[in-house]
């Protein structure tokens, strides 16, 4: 028995065992308070970090009218233009995929 033991043992009579268990219960306590608070103050630092340093709102650049180049005509309006012309029409896997004048 330690001197500190021995103390306890003197003041406590047949509590001291139980006195050392209520310090050592407590000494617990007291560091795990310690240490949600260090974790919730720890948390509470990378949030506003992270807060802090996200991009600005992205904003969507204006529509920019685009021209494609293809023009739509009727059945008419091309029979008119081909005029008994020579003609190639190249399809692919997806349709029309272009017209081809043939000169003679």
């Amino acid at each position: 028995m330690n001197k500190r033991e021995q103390l306890l043992a003197d003041i406590f009579g047949d509590g001291a065992k139980f006195a050392l268990q209520a310090a050592a219960l407590n000494r617990r306590r007291r560091m795990v308070r310690r240490g949600a608070l260090l974790g919730c103050g720890a948390t509470v630092l990378v949030a506003s970090v992270c807060v802090a340093h996200r991009p600005a709102e992205f904003t969507k650049p204006p529509p920019v009218a685009m021209r494609t180049g293809v023009e739509i005509m009727s059945d008419a309006e091309l029979l008119a233009q081909l005029n008994n012309k020579p003609v190639m029409i190249l399809k692919d896997s997806h349709g029309i995929s272009g017209v081809v004048f043939l000169d003679r």
